[in-house]
């Protein structure tokens, strides 16, 4: 069977106005949200980032890097589950529409549009993990021995799994632009800090990479997937 047939219309999906111009705004509602998700995470309890931060500097380790059950008794002495659920939904839902802009994107284009679905899900599903992870942190002390020892470990997993998964899935959303003339130059400085993000998520000694990684790549593919869909399927981004 000759595969000519099949790919013009799937790059014509793929390069549609119409649907570049609706997957970029998903992308960019799934940025916007992450970043109203980290306001109230990061400003709602001072207090428990001071309490982190110094116990941190005690230590002499990072904050990241606390142990579990510290981050529990700091967490339950300066927070509240309702304001970690406060800040996780918007990030939460932003993850959940990153990976529906990809998966809409790429559906229908070939085998490699399977990869970059899965890969995306995984993304929001590890992150979705991650924040039921810190929900944890609340529970009374001796309720989840395994989980708040484990708590850095598990933490740190799940958010390269998340990052370095959702890497793979703008990527190749990129990719498959690209070859339909779609975001060209822009999808090359995707793909290469895709590659980054990839490469280094799972690196203690950097620090890993900011579980917002993939979604800031997906906004400024969006950028670009909206200025095409605009102009027309003719356009050169």
């Amino acid at each position: 069977m000759s595969t000519t047939g099949s790919a013009t219309p799937a790059r014509a999906v793929l390069s549609a106005p119409a649907a570049l111009r609706r997957n970029a705004v998903l992308f960019m509602i799934a940025f916007g949200l992450f970043v109203v998700g980290v306001v109230p995470a990061m400003f709602g309890s001072p207090d428990r980032f001071l309490a982190e931060e110094a116990a941190a500097q005690e230590a002499g380790v990072a904050v990241r890097d606390l142990p579990g059950p510290l981050l529990s008794e700091i967490a339950r002495q300066h927070s509240s589950a309702g304001l970690e659920i406060l800040a996780g939904l918007p990030v939460i839902l932003a993850m959940i529409l990153f990976a529906v802009a990809i998966i809409r994107s790429v559906r229908g284009t070939g085998r490699a549009a399977a990869v970059w679905t899965i890969s995306a899900m995984t993304a929001a599903a590890a992150f979705i993990a991650d924040m039921l992870l810190y929900l944890c942190l609340f529970a009374e002390p001796g309720s989840l021995p395994v989980v708040i020892a484990n708590f850095e470990l598990l933490n740190k997993g799940s958010i390269a799994i998340s990052v370095m998964a959702g890497c793979i899935a703008v990527a190749g959303l990129a990719t498959a632009l690209r070859v339909c003339g779609v975001a060209r130059r822009t999808g090359v400085v995707v793909i290469a800090l895709a590659a980054l993000g990839f490469v280094a998520a799972p690196i203690p000694a950097v620090g890993g990479m900011p579980p917002a990684w993939p979604v800031l790549l997906g906004f400024v593919l969006g950028v670009a997937m909206l200025r095409h869909g605009r102009v027309g399927e003719r356009g050169v981004i």
